[in-house]
């Protein structure tokens, strides 16, 4: 994997993913390409309102900023912060 040592692949599906997928799908859609990135993210739709999301760093660290900001409303959703206690 190269420089890479963390891959992750969220998918997003169901009622209560639609308004959080669709922020990701665009706010994914034109990311800046930046030689030597730390940190690729790759968003796709999945049939209608879902999105799979695709994530590779060179830390596991940097993997959970990211998906903390792409899922910020995951915590209204759970009534609990799932990033707030690590095994």
């Amino acid at each position: 994997m190269g420089r890479f040592n963390c891959v992750a692949s969220i998918v997003l599906l169901g009622p209560a993913m639609r308004e959080t997928a669709s922020r990701l799908l665009d706010a994914d859609s034109s990311p800046p390409v930046v030689r030597d990135a730390t940190c690729l993210t790759s968003a796709a739709p999945l049939g209608t309102g879902g999105a799979l999301l695709r994530i590779a760093s060179v830390s596991v660290e940097q993997v959970s900023v990211v998906l903390r900001e792409y899922l910020s409303a995951v915590p209204a959703l759970l009534g609990d912060d799932p990033w707030a206690r690590r095994w």
